[in-house]
Order: structure tokens, then C-alpha cells, then sequence
């Protein structure tokens, strides 16, 4: 069931903490100039990512939200705010990105487009049972490519941003903490992308997707997506124990492997 929110800055009932779809509202302005400013902003801001996904895909109209907002649980706050992930439909693929982690931050003026990245993963290996059709974002919440994306973005939003580490180091790597208790990941994940202890891994930043990652003609700061690439067990024991030259290499081989940025079951292992 669809929550339907009339501001993107109020708060919403507290029914449930589990991912939910909400459709998309009109705002509501409200009447203090830095809130007028960061609405604004917000607007173009979200009109500009809109417009990048529509240039690779067909967007759905409706996101997927939280019934109760992270932030007011104690996790660290987006932005704006607000916290939402939308979905693409390619031809052969499906992406989940964030929406929202490069929204200006609330009431700073001067400040830029947030953590000037939003995160996504691209996959064509979606169960069938979560995949949906346009117009139904609600499956996708349960299948395991949004808990890994959204531990991501949560591990962003609290260290405050990892844009300049990205532009440094051009690729990271990260464990996905709590993954052992999440069983959307490993009721579909194959078991070779399964470390030992129950962990799991992905790279982040590369290999370069086969698509501008440029957020053309944001208000503030320039914005960058950024992809999301499921490791196997073998990688993320590679990437921890060889630092940066060894998630380089990672990168290199899905690249040359054809697998590139995309999550991919059957890969080369």
C-alpha cells in the first residue's frame, strides 16, 4: 500500500520502520527565506537527477520510503532530509539509486548539493517474485539489491560524505555491516558472494559504468553517481587484505571480463 506524503518535509506516521513505496507529491513551501531557498534548490535539484535517469531508462513514477524516516530513529540524516531510492527499468536491467544524498543541505546556504554523489546498483539478476512491472516499486524493496544499496548510503550519510575519498582513490570497498542478519540478501544471494562469518562485500566507484556519471546542470555543486558492484566471497577477501592496489584490480578484471559495473550472478569467479 502506497503512503502518500503532501511534504516532502513532514513527518511521517509512525506505523512501521520497514521500507515502503510512496508516490510522488507537490510540495509545500513553507514561509522562512532559508526554507524557501533550500525548496528551491531541492526542486532543481531533483528535476536535474530526473532528468539523468529518463536519458538511461524508464523511471517509475513512484519511490521507495520509509514509513518513518531513519533520522528520526537516530540514523544519520540525508541532506534534505528526506530519504528515498527510485527505480530505472533499462532493457536488460534494473537500476535502484538513491535520490536524495545530493539534495542542498537544510537551511546552509552556500553549502552545495549535499554529499554531491547518490549511489546506485544496476542488475539483471532480480528475482522474478521481486522484480514488478513499471508503476510497482514495492517487490524491489524486498529483493536483496536495496538493503545492500541503502547499507551503503547509511555508511555515506554518517561519515558525512565520501565524494572527495572517491575522487582520490577512485574505488573503495566496504563490508556490508548487519549483513548476516538480513534475509533478503542470503535467501537470494548465490554462495559464492557469501565470505566466511556470513559476510558480504561490494566495490564502490568503479568500474566505470558505460554512461556518463555526471549529474549535468545541478544548482549548487556538480554531482556524481556512482555505482555499486556486488563482490564475491574471493574479492572481498582480495580487496581487504591488498588495500587499493588490489580493489584496483578487482575493477580491472570485471572490466575486461565484460561484467563491468553491473551485479551479475554468473560471472567469472
Amino acid at each position: 500500500m502506497f503512503k502518500r506524503i503532501m511534504s516532502k518535509f513532514s513527518k511521517p506516521p509512525a506505523t512501521s520502520t520497514l521500507p515502503q513505496p510512496i508516490g510522488s507529491s507537490d510540495s509545500v513551501l513553507t514561509s522562512g527565506p532559508d526554507e524557501i531557498w533550500d525548496e528551491a534548490y531541492a526542486d532543481r535539484s531533483a528535476e536535474c537527477r530526473q532528468r539523468f535517469w529518463s536519458d538511461l531508462g524508464n523511471v517509475d513514477p513512484d519511490v521507495i520510503a520509509y514509513v518513518i524516516n531513519p533520522s528520526f530513529m537516530g540514523e544519520a540524516q540525508w541532506p534534505g532530509l528526506t530519504q528515498r531510492y527510485r527505480v530505472i527499468r533499462r532493457a536488460n536491467s534494473v537500476i535502484i539509486t538513491s535520490d536524495g544524498l545530493s539534495d542542498p543541505f537544510s537551511g546552509a546556504q552556500g553549502a552545495g548539493n549535499g554529499f554531491e554523489n547518490e549511489f546506485f546498483i544496476e542488475t539483471s539478476d532480480i528475482p522474478e517474485a521481486f522484480l514488478g512491472r513499471h508503476g510497482n516499486v514495492a517487490d524491489l524493496g524486498n529483493s536483496w539489491a536495496f538493503p545492500i544499496l541503502a547499507s551503503v548510503c547509511r555508511t555515506v550519510a554518517g561519515v558525512g560524505g565520501i565524494a572527495d575519498r572517491l575522487k582520490s582513490l577512485g574505488v573503495l570497498s566496504m563490508e556490508i555491516p548487519g549483513a548476516e542478519n538480513e534475509s533478503r540478501i542470503y535467501d537470494q544471494l548465490p554462495k559464492h558472494f557469501i565470505a566466511e562469518g556470513n559476510r558480504l562485500g561490494v566495490l564502490i566507484g568503479a568500474p566505470k559504468p558505460d554512461f556518463d556519471c555526471t549529474m549535468i546542470g545541478m544548482p549548487l555543486t556538480e554531482v556524481v553517481a556512482v555505482p555499486i558492484v556486488l563482490l564475491t566471497a574471493a574479492e572481498l577477501v582480495e580487496a581487504e587484505q591488498g588495500g587499493a592496489e588490489a580493489r584496483r584490480a578487482v575493477a580491472s578484471r570485471l572490466e575486461i571480463s565484460g561484467v563491468g559495473h553491473r551485479s551479475q550472478f554468473k560471472r567469472p569467479l
